[in-house]
């Protein structure tokens, strides 16, 4: 559809592309989302280091017991992970663009960088 437009009218892929991208800049130590934030956008790395550690994790699904109460250690624990450094043209939270979802790790900027 979009390479169609493009042959019929550039103004019209202009117009678009200019509603639908935004470019943001976030300083070093910024948090780019958190924990438990809603995800309402995806992100593409044009400059800078980003830092991502997840920081939530689910365990057994919250079966329970055989009373069906639910231990607390199968519903939520907090672990060290793992941290992943993303580079320039790295793609962040593209689950936005497919379904509602919370955050259950944090994006920090580990410099200056320039998200699109």
């Amino acid at each position: 559809v979009f390479y169609t437009w493009s042959l019929l009218e550039d103004a019209i892929l202009e117009d678009l592309s200019f509603r639908a991208l935004e470019v943001e800049a976030f300083s070093r130590s910024d948090d780019i989302f958190v924990p438990m934030q809603e995800a309402k956008k995806t992100y593409f790395l044009r400059g800078g280091l980003l830092r991502y550690r997840r920081e939530i994790f689910s365990t057994r699904g919250g079966q329970g017991d055989e009373h069906g109460e639910d231990d607390d250690d199968n519903v939520i624990s907090i672990n060290d992970s793992p941290e992943v450094h993303l580079a320039p043209k790295a793609w962040m939270s593209t689950i936005a663009l497919w379904c509602n979802w919370t955050y259950v790790g944090t994006l920090h900027a580990e410099e200056t960088c320039e998200l699109v």
